[in-house]
């Protein structure tokens, strides 16, 4: 089968968990013997390189850029994945212009409004913790639902998300697939004596990163160090740190920023402690999931652990509360047995939820489509409304977009 992966970035798997996951699919589709073509709008750099060494085929397209056209039209993919909600509204009506048949597949990666709206909430001082009707019901909300209406599938990271959608939007759980993302099977890494210091790590262009960084050098790191003494160090890593991240290292009180890493899951495995005090986000969280591979547990928000684990002991411990995130850090470092317990709650849910075994059902599920197309979109009413003349605003914004791009280039 011919797959056209449009990707809002070329997938760098070494900075997010959502580069991770993605290469990590391309790999499976690679594996399983379909033909992969990826296009971004994104300009040239290595990850592009690193996609055509693995053999799959790339292609450059800006936005709102008819030459786009053509290009699908000869490929004439059998499937097409869009890499988050807005790709899809940019291209999404382009390939259903050029190449009907084709199967379109929305992969999430989060659910983006639920994220926005969270931080807008917090910005507010609001609690992003709350499901209100202003999360659940915002602009972008209804642009990322009607997305996954317009999609033949949509792929759902979380348990969680997946069960809001089914439950709340009443979206068919036809049009969904559950698809995390797959680690090796775990080991121990180094025992509780050998490990010290605490770390966080994250992409620093997530905005959730940046602000728990902050939270943790303004609010947090003085009472934890207090609690476990001067020679603890806290250690942040993570890819493009902006100058308010790097601006916070202090060799002083111990506060480190170390920028970028090559392997996070290894880094992780020589700390004691993995730190995500999120206050808002959504989907998985490639940092604490990284953290319980490498046998690292983890301290975080409900927001952090939402949609991490289902049933099983949390690998680490939770808590919303400021004075009592920095007091469970404390005894958690300091307590053997309640380490390892939660060391080994960790590697749990990673064989368990984390494994490889997703991905051919996934795999399988997009063959099923693709046999099926015709009986499959004649249950899916609502997505045949959504692609009505009156649901067309963005490609007809797209389209004027392209009319005064070309009268600029006539002058």
């Amino acid at each position: 089968m011919r797959i056209l992966w449009i990707a809002a970035v070329w997938p760098e798997p070494t900075s997010s968990a959502a580069g991770y996951r993605t290469t990590q699919l391309i790999s499976a589709l690679i594996a399983a013997g379909h033909e992969l073509h990826v296009s971004s709008p994104c300009s040239d750099n290595p990850h592009r390189t690193i996609l055509e060494s693995q053999g799959v085929a790339t292609a450059h397209h800006p936005m709102n850029d008819p030459r786009f056209d053509p290009y699908i039209k000869a490929l004439n993919p059998e499937l097409v994945i869009f890499d988050r909600f807005m790709t899809e509204e940019q291209f999404g009506w382009r390939v259903r212009s050029e190449c009907p048949e084709a199967i379109r597949v929305l992969d999430t990666v989060d659910l983006h409004s639920l994220r926005r709206t969270r931080a807008e909430l917090l910005k507010h001082g609001g609690d992003p913790n709350l499901l209100t009707p202003e999360i659940l019901s915002s602009e972008d909300a209804k642009r990322e639902i009607a997305s996954i209406y317009r999609s033949d599938l949509s792929l759902i990271i979380s348990d969680f998300e997946y069960r809001l959608l089914t439950e709340h939007y009443k979206v068919p759980p036809e049009l969904l697939q559950l698809c995390r993302f797959a680690y090796p099977d775990p080991t121990p890494g180094l025992p509780f004596e050998s490990r010290k210091d605490l770390v966080v790590i994250g992409n620093f262009n997530h905005p959730p990163n940046s602000d728990s960084v902050i939270l943790l050098r303004s609010t947090l790191w003085a009472p934890m160090r207090a609690l476990l003494g001067p020679r603890v160090e806290l250690h942040i890593y993570g890819s493009y740190p902006r100058r308010e991240i790097s601006s916070l290292d202090d060799p002083a009180t111990g506060f480190r920023v170390r920028g970028w890493t090559e392997n996070s899951v290894q880094t992780l495995g020589n700390y004691r402690l993995n730190l995500a005090p999120l206050r808002f986000g959504a989907g998985i969280k490639g940092k604490v999931a990284d953290g319980w591979s490498a046998g690292t547990p983890c301290v975080t928000t409900s927001i952090g652990a939402e949609g991490m684990y289902e049933g099983e002991e949390f690998g680490g411990a939770i808590t919303d509360d400021l004075d009592a995130f920095a007091r469970t850090v404390g005894e958690l470092y300091g307590d053997k047995k309640r380490w390892e317990d939660a060391s080994n709650s960790g590697m749990n849910i990673i064989r368990k939820l984390y494994s490889s075994k997703i991905y051919p059902p996934v795999i399988n599920r997009f063959d099923e489509l693709v046999a099926d197309r015709k009986n499959h979109r004649a249950n899916n009413l609502i997505g045949e409304i959504l692609w009505g003349q009156q649901h067309r605003s963005t490609e007809y914004f797209s389209r004027w977009i392209e009319a005064k791009n070309g009268i600029k280039g006539i002058f």
